[in-house]
């Protein structure tokens, strides 16, 4: 197994240190933060920082951190095999703040799904999309392997056997996910992608991935988020391909899920920071999804 680089974590509110990482809990399950060293950061294309807009991001403040927050619902039962959704933050967020801003954990808990959410650190408050070390040829793969050991020597999960993994994104997020797509090394597992307002580019990665495997695909999109283009020049470039899907014009509606379709295009009115939260869509596409008990 490939083992981590621990770091030592400060974690705020009823919270046990349990040697180099932090655990709480809530209603809603359990949340565990500990660094890996298979993450997106540090990574050598960001050891001099980022410009953006005349704005300077430091390697220090914003593309070192290599936590990845770990959620186990509360009534999580542990199997002979593990579910996984891997969730990828946008601009200007962290772990933590995404984690809250849009209720994933609570979003999952309710949707009364088995499986455990996971979101790596990506460049912290900072409006860039690079994925770091994580657009690297197997280091997802990788990352994967660190986890589900350190949940199995924390004696959370019953061995280290992966079943199905979902990618989900949102905003800025496609880039890390599309290069995951193309060669993180988990072809065999990787399911299903949920990209929530974030198609910017890279649609030439994710119709590749459509091509050659049998995942499902949903990309939700908005009016104002800067997707509205682009998703709307993809459901041309899958009817080109002659590849089938549904389309939906008012969210994720019970019509829309209740299609089995692998590939959804949905409109929403929904602003760009409401796409995930709002309407609980993210539950809902984890209570509709064929790969997750």
């Amino acid at each position: 197994m490939i083992k981590a680089v621990i770091f030592f974590l400060v974690f705020t509110s009823s919270l046990s240190v349990l040697g180099q990482m932090t655990k709480t809990s809530n209603a809603s399950g359990m949340y565990i933060k500990r660094t890996f060293s298979n993450t997106a950061f540090p990574d050598s294309n960001r050891a001099n920082g980022h410009t953006y807009q005349d704005r300077f991001y430091s390697k220090e403040k914003h593309y070192s951190d290599s936590t990845v927050l770990i959620f186990i619902p509360k009534n999580y039962r542990s199997e002979a095999a593990t579910d996984f959704i891997f969730h990828f933050h946008g601009w200007y967020n962290n772990v933590d703040s995404v984690s809250t801003q849009f209720l994933l954990p609570e979003q999952l808990q309710a949707s009364g799904k088995n499986a455990i959410l996971i979101i790596p650190q990506g460049p912290k408050n900072a409006p860039d999309s690079y994925g770091g070390k994580l657009e690297k040829q197997g280091v997802f793969a990788a990352l994967t392997i660190e986890i589900i050991d350190f949940l199995y020597q924390e004696q959370l999960i019953k061995n280290t056997e992966v079943r199905n993994i979902i990618l989900s994104g949102h905003s800025g997020a496609y880039r890390v996910m599309a290069h995951i797509l193309q060669h993180g090394g988990m072809d065999a597992h990787i399911k299903e992608v949920w990209l929530f307002d974030g198609l910017y580019s890279q649609e030439e990665k994710y119709l590749k991935w459509l091509q050659d495997h049998e995942g499902y695909f949903t990309n939700i999109y908005t009016r104002d988020g800067g997707t509205y283009q682009l998703s709307k020049k993809f459901e041309k470039i899958l009817q080109n391909s002659d590849m089938p899907f549904v389309k939906g014009e008012n969210g994720i509606t019970e019509k829309v899920l209740s299609r089995k379709m692998k590939i959804r295009s949905i409109y929403t009115s929904l602003e760009h920071n409401e796409v995930m939260h709002l309407n609980n869509q993210f539950k809902r596409l984890a209570q509709h999804s064929v790969f997750l008990k």
